[in-house]
């Protein structure tokens, strides 16, 4: 528990590094222009389209939708099928497309997706200005005494949780010896 806290306050520390190649493993996020082809893979005249759409490519639903990213490059045209890639949840398509969830609900056709950026998420260090913006200005100065405190914290936490239940289970035990009298 006390690496799951440690592991949390440093992810909410992070923060997002350019990338050259999408990386899955790292859960990158792209960010390219949609654009609704026709049926011979051209541009759509008129069609749907979408500057600076973010996609995380890990959420697609689809295997070989989401395999059409690895290892994309900036500057990369991928073209996959929104529908396919999440073919139950309009809502994700909507989303996508930034259109109402009713209008994408017939949609069939495939977008290219030309990558503009790639940004990689970094875990914030472990350091003292981690210790400093969890528990405050020199509040601590190692990491020993960092998971001291969330220790306590946590002991602090469950003994409440304990008297809670303890609580609760003397409650239901009376009550269940009160009604069996009646």
């Amino acid at each position: 528990l006390i690496d799951r806290q440690v592991e949390m306050f440093a992810s909410r520390s992070g923060h997002y590094d350019k990338a050259e190649t999408y990386d899955a493993a790292k859960n990158d996020m792209l960010k390219g222009d949609l654009r609704e082809l026709d049926a011979d893979g051209n541009t759509k005249e008129g069609g749907i389209v979408v500057e600076s759409a973010v996609l995380m490519p890990e959420y697609i639903k689809v295997d070989d939708q989401k395999q059409l990213f690895d290892g994309a490059k900036l500057g990369d045209i991928i073209t996959f099928n929104p529908k396919k890639a999440y073919p139950e949840s309009d809502a994700e398509v909507s989303s996508l497309l930034k259109m109402k969830k009713e209008d994408v609900a017939d949609l069939k056709a495939d977008f290219s997706y030309q990558i503009t950026e790639i940004s990689r998420f970094v875990k914030g260090d472990v350091n003292q200005e981690l210790f400093d913006n969890v528990l405050g200005k020199d509040a601590v100065k190692s990491e020993k005494e960092f998971r001291e405190k969330i220790a306590e914290g946590l002991k602090m936490q469950f003994s409440l949780n304990s008297d809670y239940k303890f609580f609760m289970d003397v409650r239901k035990y009376i009550e269940d010896k009160v009604g069996a009298l009646t």
